[in-house]
């Protein structure tokens, strides 16, 4: 059990949960909910991965592997925290199983410089936060919303069931 990490919220009912460990080596998860909309079952994932500052990293890659081959190949919704950016090795293997529900690639971080002492960034210029689906649910108005409530903007879209 997990103290920490991702979580999926709902006012649908959750039929049935799991946590998944994507790596052993810098401990990061996934969490699985399968929500239950209009007699539907939509599996919906949300994930943090390593962060890398912005390089392509085999451990990153591996949690991505991983994640693909957990998420059901329909009705699947994936999302979180990915700490790689558009062109990345990581995010390139998720977009050839995956629908990327932001085709302009948005920046989502950093509000807060302080968010990576290494990277130091100054602008939000960078994206890192993302939506997949598989490619059978239809998604439209893909937004970055703005707080100050974390060094990552969040994240939203229409998903149609």
């Amino acid at each position: 059990m997990r103290s920490d990490g991702p979580a999926v919220f709902s006012k649908y009912p959750i039929r049935a949960k799991e946590t998944h460990l994507l790596s052993e080596e810098n401990a990061r998860a996934a969490v699985r909910a399968d929500i239950e909309i209009e007699g539907k079952i939509i599996h919906v994932f949300s994930t943090h991965l390593i962060h890398t500052h912005q390089k392509d990293s085999p451990l990153q890659e591996a949690q991505v592997e991983k994640l693909i081959s957990l998420v059901p190949k329909e009705n699947s919704i994936v999302m979180g925290d990915f700490n790689a950016t558009p062109h990345s090795t990581a995010i390139q293997k998720m977009k050839k199983v995956f629908t990327d529900t932001d085709s302009a690639s948005k920046p989502t971080w950093s509000v807060y410089p302080e968010g990576c002492s290494t990277c130091k960034p100054q602008a939000i210029d960078t994206r890192l936060d993302y939506i997949f689906t598989t490619p059978d649910i239809a998604t439209d108005s893909f937004k970055v919303e703005n707080s100050d409530a974390s060094d990552h903007l969040p994240v939203s879209v229409f998903v149609e069931i």
